[in-house]
């Protein structure tokens, strides 16, 4: 099935850049490969990732991917992954330092002609400042605030689900997009949990989702959603959105400035019986706080991180 040898050649790609082979993994990669920083806007080659890759290996040389999710569905793959390493090399100019460092990272592939042809990432930059120094930590600690608790495990299966899609296509559509309470409470479970990155609050519940999401709405004149693309596998979904609008009201506890303001993230669903339990957005937070206005982050706005892992 064209799925699954697609998804295959994409693991072989992420074990070995996990394995620290990056000549054979980039052997993988197609020679005019379109690379994509979804946090910048910035596109580049498959020689300017290689060479990202060692940089950031210089940095992190004891780097380490887990907790791995992938959704797959024709020549497309959803990758959700955990990064960790020790900072113990120069980082963009920061001197090392001897911290751990664990952040969320996500990334949406193409194959094609078995081989990549296309990739977007996201990391969440934020993190890795504050986890190295470069921000102050909050008291929470490294990661800022509790883990989420464990969700059940989906169901393991390759199956389209049109369910699924359709449920996804309405959450952005409806929920957000709209503001539709009554649709939020139809394909939403009771606990519906959304996790997004620090400082952006995490919530349990729909009554939590519902007033995060009438946050933005309220704070961001012309709040638009667009959805690029949505992949299905089973009761899992992952997303490729953009959102913008201009701040009109107080965000995140920063007044308005009138600024446009506009992010993309990878969004990672687990979805059971036409009800939406988890969403996990993934999004450079740096990259989107510094826009709203920030004061702590702005001399490191330039700072991220750009990696792909490994999937077991």
């Amino acid at each position: 099935m064209a799925t699954e040898r697609n998804r295959a050649l994409v693991q072989l790609f992420l074990r070995e850049i996990s394995e620290n082979r990056a000549r054979v993994a980039f052997d993988l990669v197609a020679p005019a490969a379109r690379i994509t920083d979804l946090s910048r806007g910035l596109v580049s080659g498959r020689d300017d990732e290689r060479e990202r890759f060692h940089r950031l290996r210089v940095a992190f040389p004891d780097l380490s991917i887990g907790d791995v999710r992938t959704v797959s569905e024709n020549s497309k793959i959803g990758v959700a992954y955990v990064l960790r390493g020790t900072h113990r090399g120069p980082y963009q100019g920061i001197a090392p330092t001897g911290r751990p460092v664990e952040t969320r990272c996500a990334a949406l592939v193409r194959v094609a002609d078995a081989r990549i042809a296309e990739m977007s990432s996201v990391l969440e930059g934020r993190s890795v400042l504050r986890q190295i120094g470069v921000l102050a930590s909050s008291a929470a600690g490294p990661s800022e605030r509790p883990p989420p608790p464990e969700p059940e495990p989906a169901a393991v299966t390759s199956t389209f689900s049109p369910v699924t899609r359709e449920t996804v296509r309405r959450f952005y559509a409806d929920v957000v997009g709209r503001g539709d309470r009554a649709a939020l409470d139809e394909i939403t479970a009771p606990d519906v949990l959304d996790d997004p990155p620090p400082p952006l609050a995490r919530s349990t519940g729909r009554e939590g989702l519902h007033h995060n999401l009438e946050m933005w709405r309220g704070a961001l004149d012309g709040w638009r959603v667009e959805v690029h693309d949505v992949l299905v596998q089973g009761e899992s979904a992952f997303a490729h959105v953009s959102y913008s609008g201009h701040s009109r009201g107080e965000l995140l506890g920063f007044p308005a400035t009138g600024r446009r303001i506009a992010w993309s993230a990878l969004e990672l669903f687990d979805v059971g019986g036409a009800r939406i339990r988890s969403r996990q957005p993934m999004l450079d937070a740096l990259a989107l706080v510094s826009q709203i206005g920030d004061p702590s982050t702005r001399h490191a706005g330039t700072l991220r991180l750009s990696v792909i892992g490994d999937d077991d």
